[in-house]
């Protein structure tokens, strides 16, 4: 997997739709943190837009992201209690991280930022009125005593930290028994900059439980190439 967790080249954001969904349309519906994909693995695919109302319901929001290569994209949430059609399931995006492809992998942790954010974003912070679309972009105005609101992407940061031909991984005790070691990280706030999410890398292995080197020389690890 390739970059991941950066927007995609032929990813152009936008606010302001051309129209409205059609069957070309490539559509993120999340139900709270949970993203609606179709299909088995390792062929998992977004459902297409005629597929939703297979939901049974309308969604609580909608949201235009702009597009991907000549795809319209949205974004969708539906209520708690919305059941997945057959052949579809409500899954984590950390369960469908490699098995979804890249581009989309991407946009999909960018669309849920922004429907939390729309969420989250209802009133205004400051007075308690109910909050608008800003037009034009991607914010939400209080219409009583004009304060703007922004969503904020949080990027994650992942330390490789090695010496020679090892490299360190750690494991929390709260991981599943067949959960692997993973490299410490940690995610940017507002408050943080990444040089202080770098550093919290390296504190945090003090906590996790056990941590160790993967060597050349222990069977079945992996060798840094």
């Amino acid at each position: 997997m390739t970059m991941p967790f950066t927007a995609p080249e032929s990813y152009v954001s936008s606010v302001i739709a051309a129209g409205e969904p059609d069957a070309d349309s490539l559509c993120f519906a999340f139900q709270q943190t949970l993203l609606l994909v179709a299909g088995e693995a390792p062929g998992l695919r977004l459902p297409a837009h005629w597929e939703l109302a297979n939901l049974g319901r309308p969604p609580l929001r909608r949201l235009y992201l702009g597009t991907l290569g000549l795809r319209a994209c949205y974004a969708f949430e539906y209520g708690a209690d919305t059941e997945a059609p057959p052949g579809m399931l409500w899954q984590g995006l950390r369960a469908l991280y490699g098995r979804l492809d890249d581009s989309l992998f991407a946009l999909a942790g960018r669309a849920l930022q922004y429907i939390d954010w729309d969420r989250t974003h209802q009133f205004c912070g400051r007075c308690g009125t109910p909050m608008r679309h800003r037009e034009g972009e991607r914010a939400r105005e209080c219409p009583a005593c004009r304060l703007i609101a922004y969503p904020r992407i949080a990027p994650a940061v992942m330390c490789l930290v090695r010496r020679e031909s090892e490299i360190l991984l750690a494991r929390s005790p709260h991981f599943p028994p067949a959960c692997t070691a993973r490299s410490p990280a940690s995610s940017n706030r507002a408050s943080r900059w990444s040089n202080a999410s770098r550093a919290r890398c390296w504190r945090k292995p003090e906590s996790a439980s056990p941590i160790r080197a993967i060597s050349p020389a222990s069977p079945g690890r992996s060798r840094i190439r």
